[in-house]
């Protein structure tokens, strides 16, 4: 039988960091008064079993005997303890041992190999026979190398216990209170190796353990010891950023860094941030905060471009930095009500800045190209909304710059430059993007809202004089559109996932990421399989049986990884099917319901004559319109027009915008959207 024992002894005699590999001893010494060890004089190190991943040597307490080791930690809240052992089980009808008072966790396993854990009470015994997770715990058996690993947490007077990288419970009450570790305890017939104890979890990389503890219960892509670790629990969110410092709780620990410290001054490529989970008030010139270095005062404010949130920019620069290099086609999104300048003094671009644009005196929009400015066709209006979108190609030292002025987020830009511009001619040899600078020349506010950076498209065209970018938001069922290019005929394989435009819709999603359409058969779900292949689920249509238009009402969930915009460059006006059947009350799987995504690049009304959405003329009374700020319009056939309620509806649908679509008659019919 194994027993471990957390105790209060009376004195300590070594401090944490702490290990023990019996290496250093010689063959049948005995482990009393040796590296902090309390034992008889039968127990001693050996060479008979040792756990062969370290060395020649191991401890081995025999039967009747027991092992103490009494160590200092100067943290008192968190601390692990990892020991490899080949266990004694317990024999079968022997009663559980009786802990003594200062114990505060304690476990053994039993006659089926099973752990068997002390959760608070004398006598609450817990046979563990399934992981944290939900499966089947595979039992100890005698003369097998285990590794065990206890979790500590003395500001909550728990525990949690790790049997071969899974986590086999975690929250285990102390059956007394303690605030500091200081003793371990192995009795009865035990072998062990690679004894360690720290307030650092097990990584792997001391000579203590073989590989690091991989069990992830929640499935977040977060350790379940690293959550114990930071947190005493395994129950966080990966997608969460506790620290607000820009990166989420997984990316720290992929990046193991600390998840509630803000104490990250770069963020990497994906990159989107509206600072909706930032708190309303001044930050001050700190750095780290979001990623974000500025010599200025930055406050969060609640007037915005998109969601609720915003910053001000005062007097000064905002810095984002970025550490991954591994992108030479880099798109990055601004939202700002920038400020106009009074003068025409030009900012002096620095020699390390590739790309740099300024609103002049009067809303001229400048671009830097080669070696000085020049201006583009685009005026900026005082006071508004304004989304600048960027694409730098490090392959051809060439970047252009979209422009969209309507204050809708979403919408399409257009292309401000008529012909590429040149990187800056005092940069050598540039590589990839490190830093968006914001800078603000005058004493007033400028507001800043969604920043975004990403890799996703790279066959940027002279033609291509539009622009649109879409979200992707990890966690959130996002209605999508279809990417605005002409695929061939609607029956082409290149109207289906598994063909070009599946794979245009790609981006920005990773492996088992979710698409939904509705179709003819009602809604189909598919997953993407290893990051390159739309996988039908259950009994959804084939990906390469499903063909989609431009009004197909889809959406998209992204599950894991970095919120990201995707930006579709296009060609002016994006072709899309003239023809769009709109399914009626006969349909056995639709039943008159249509989920319909706005085709069009630009806003559209439902009453307009010629910028409307050209269901005025195809309609009958009695259709419904459900929009997705849950708003009914109603069509009254006896003129011809939608309704909200009593009134005229003046509704407006954005491009990519979804709703749903009721048609009241019993047939189909045709919705006609050609023309922009």
């Amino acid at each position: 039988m194994a027993m471990l024992l957390m105790a209060v002894p009376a004195y300590c005699a070594n401090t944490a960091p702490w290990s023990d590999t019996f290496e250093w001893y010689s063959n049948a010494q005995s482990l009393d008064g040796n590296n902090g060890w309390i034992a008889g004089s039968s127990v001693v190190a050996t060479n008979g079993t040792n756990y062969t991943a370290s060395g020649s040597l191991c401890g081995y307490v025999p039967t009747q005997e027991a092992a103490t080791n009494e160590t200092t930690v100067a943290s008192l809240s968190n601390v692990w303890v990892e020991i490899y052992a080949q266990v004694n089980l317990m024999g079968a009808g022997v009663s559980a041992p009786t802990p003594n008072s200062n114990v505060t966790a304690q476990f053994y396993f039993n006659s089926d190999g099973y752990p068997v854990v002390l959760n608070g009470s004398l006598t609450n015994w817990v046979t563990m026979t399934n992981t944290f997770a939900g499966s089947a715990v595979t039992p100890a058996t005698t003369g097998t190398w285990t590794r065990i690993s206890v979790f500590m947490n003395y500001s909550a007077d728990t525990w949690g216990l790790f049997v071969n990288d899974q986590l086999i419970k975690d929250d285990i009450i102390f059956h007394t209170a303690s605030d500091q570790y200081q003793k371990f305890v192995v009795e009865n017939e035990t072998y062990l190796d690679d004894f360690w104890i720290n307030t650092l979890r097990p990584d792997g990389t001391t000579s203590n353990s073989a590989a690091a503890l991989t069990s992830d219960t929640d499935g977040d892509g977060m350790g379940d010891d690293w959550e114990l670790d930071y947190w005493g629990d395994a129950n966080e969110l990966g997608v969460s950023d506790a620290d607000d410092d820009g990166r989420s709780n997984a990316e720290e620990y992929n990046a193991d860094s600390h998840p509630r410290v803000a104490d990250n001054t770069s963020q990497l490529i994906p990159y989107r941030d509206s600072f909706e989970s930032a708190t309303n008030g001044s930050r001050g010139a700190s750095g780290g905060w979001h990623g974000i270095t500025n010599s200025g005062d930055i406050s969060v404010i609640s007037s915005f471009y998109e969601g609720a949130k915003a910053l001000a920019l005062s007097n000064g620069t905002m810095n984002v930095t970025f550490t991954n290099d591994d992108g030479t086609n880099v798109w990055v999104q601004i939202c700002t009500k920038p400020v106009i300048s009074v003068s025409d003094t030009a900012p002096t671009p620095a020699d390390d800045e590739v790309a740099t644009f300024y609103v002049a005196s009067g809303g001229v929009l400048r671009a830097y190209s080669g070696a000085d400015y020049s201006n583009t066709w685009v005026t900026i209006p005082e006071g508004q909304w304004i989304a600048f979108g960027v694409h730098l190609d490090y392959n051809t030292e060439k970047w252009n710059l979209y422009v969209s002025t309507n204050g809708a987020f979403g919408d399409t830009m257009v292309r401000a430059n008529l012909t590429d511009l040149d990187f800056n001619d005092a940069v050598t040899t540039p590589t990839s993007l490190t830093n968006v600078i914001i800078e603000l020349a005058a004493e007033t506010n400028m507001y800043i809202d969604v920043i975004a950076a990403s890799y996703n498209y790279t066959n940027l065209l002279a033609t291509h004089t539009n622009l649109l970018a879409y979200d992707r938001l990890v966690g959130a069922l996002k209605d999508a559109a279809i990417p605005p290019y002409d695929y061939g005929s609607v029956y082409s394989i290149t109207n289906t996932l598994g063909g070009q435009l599946g794979e245009d819709l790609m981006w920005g999603m990773g492996t088992n990421d979710e698409l939904r359409v509705s179709y003819t058969n009602g809604w189909n779900i598919y997953s993407l399989e290893g990051g390159t292949n739309w996988q039908a689920d259950g009994n959804s249509i084939s990906s390469t049986n499903i063909f989609l238009s431009q009004g197909t009402g889809i959406q998209m969930k992204k599950l894991s990884g970095r919120d990201t915009v995707v930006f579709y460059p296009y060609a002016g006006a994006p072709v899309i099917a003239s023809n769009i059947v709109i399914k009626g009350t006969d349909d056995v799987a639709l039943k008159g319901w249509n989920y319909i995504v706005s085709p069009f690049s630009q806003v559209r009304t439902f009453n307009h004559a010629s910028q409307g959405m050209m269901f005025t003329n195809v309609a009958t009374a009695g259709d419904r319109i459900y929009l997705q700020e849950s708003r009914m319009l109603v069509f009254y056939g006896s003129t011809k027009e939608w309704r909200e309620g009593r009134n005229v509806a003046t509704n407006q649908v954005a491009p990519g915008e979804a709703f749903w679509y009721y048609n009241k008659s019993g047939t189909n019919f045709i919705w006609s959207v050609a023309g922009e």
